[in-house]
């Protein structure tokens, strides 16, 4: 049997789409293997600020390691190797508050 539900090409027609939570004005870049495990995270972190702040969590949301702030655009590196192997979120701070996060796996 035939279901317009299934259909993913049907549109509701007259209504405009919504998204309520507005784009950052910044991103976090990961660049290289993911998961990790030459013992080093690169990344840059793209956007319309001069500075960004820099944290590093595990998968419980405890900071494993200490705040960094990176300039706009420029490429860092951060060793991980003291972390275990595990899940761990990159944290990106811009200076009005946003906050935007990146996942990646450490293998030691």
């Amino acid at each position: 049997a035939y279901s317009a539900f299934a259909e993913p090409s049907m549109e509701v027609q007259g209504v405009e789409s919504f998204n309520p939570v507005p784009p950052l004005p910044f991103e976090i870049v990961l660049l290289g293997a993911n998961p990790v495990t030459s013992g080093s995270l690169s990344f840059k972190v793209t956007g319309s600020f001069d500075n960004y702040r820099v944290s590093v969590f595990d998968i419980t949301g405890r900071r494993v390691m200490n705040t960094i702030t990176v300039q706009e655009n420029s490429l860092e590196s951060m060793a991980v190797s003291n972390l275990y192997t595990g899940v761990y979120f990159l944290r990106a701070v811009s200076p009005g508050g946003g906050a935007l996060s990146r996942s990646f796996v450490n293998l030691r």
